[in-house]
């Protein structure tokens, strides 16, 4: 699945809710009656028909909101995941999707070390404001793939403020 497609702008709230029915617009990516009734909610991009960061997914699958804050409450708020449940459907459920959860997807031992390292506390900030994360660093196989222009490594025995 693919958190932007619920994004709820005015192509899905006034054209894609309507034509469907406000009942029927209820059932609207339903996240979490996946989750509450056992499933597992696999999460990715549809590029190149949204962008490959996965951020304003993550935020839309928090907020249910445009990055300017509407509808206020969110669309389907109900539908709404956690952060903890929105990481896993993009990492170890997109790995069970794709039969890989026992190599890939958590950060575990015997596990590849594909791993990201971030700008900002995902569980500090506001939801609103997590769509503006960006990657400093990227490893797979254990091995640094991609470096931020914005990364700064200290010094080895230094710590960054």
């Amino acid at each position: 699945m693919q958190p932007l497609h619920s994004y709820p702008d005015d192509d899905t709230l006034n054209i894609w809710a309507r034509n469907i029915g406000p009942e029927r617009a209820t059932r609207a990516w339903v996240w979490r009656s996946i989750e509450q009734k056992d499933g597992t909610a696999a999460f990715g991009s549809d590029w190149p028909v949204v962008t490959l960061n996965p951020w304003p997914g993550v935020q839309t699958a928090l907020t249910r909101q445009t990055s300017d804050g509407n509808p206020p409450g969110g669309f389907v708020p109900r539908q709404r995941l956690s952060l903890e449940d929105t990481i896993r459907a993009y990492t170890l459920d997109a790995a069970f999707a794709g039969h890989r959860e026992k190599s890939e997807g958590s950060i575990e031992a015997g596990k590849l070390a594909d791993l990201i390292l971030i700008d900002r506390d995902l569980f500090r900030i506001e939801p609103s404001d997590i769509g503006k994360t960006e990657v400093l660093i990227t490893m797979a196989g254990g091995k640094i793939v991609y470096e931020s222009p914005n990364w700064k490594n200290p010094p080895a025995g230094e710590k960054s403020k």
